[in-house]
């Protein structure tokens, strides 16, 4: 069914703390996956000079990181009540339905470019030995998880 400009706006207003909070606890994560995926590639590049794997890994996160600022972003005006005021109801409407297919794009991005992460560190974990081999083959374990719950 459809919704109505009133039922988001209410919506808004009845959630705006945690809308807020939601907000910026996705930006502080942005910043530490970059961060963390950082020193995973550094470890790597300490034990093989010259790979290409923690550029791949970079640039899965960075990919990551974008799609996730993209969906903060869009949200972002559902977290602020008073700039939603500011939109007309078509906006409203309008701006509820870019972030239905920001969802989509999001958790499409995450699902793939996330598994490739966890499948190349985790690759490079074993062959590196740059953690407990379990620890590792967890990572592997997660992907078979991951994928089997995938619509």
């Amino acid at each position: 069914g459809s919704v109505t400009a009133e039922e988001i706006r209410r919506y808004a207003d009845d959630n705006a703390a945690t809308l807020r909070l939601n907000t910026v606890a996705s930006l502080i994560g942005i910043g530490l996956l970059v961060y963390f995926v950082s020193a995973l590639g550094r470890q790597v590049r300490l034990r093989q000079h010259g790979s290409t794997a923690s550029n791949a890994m970079l640039s899965l996160s960075a990919v990551i990181a974008a799609q996730s600022l993209h969906l903060t972003a869009v949200n972002s005006i559902f977290a602020v009540p008073s700039q939603l005021a500011q939109v007309s109801d078509e906006g409203v409407v309008t701006f509820y339905q870019i972030a239905a297919a920001a969802e989509w794009l999001y958790t499409l991005t995450i699902a793939s470019a996330g598994m490739l992460l966890v499948a190349t560190y985790s690759w490079l974990a074993l062959r590196l030995r740059l953690m407990a081999r379990a620890v590792a083959w967890a990572g592997f374990v997660l992907l078979l998880f991951l994928n089997a719950r995938r619509p």
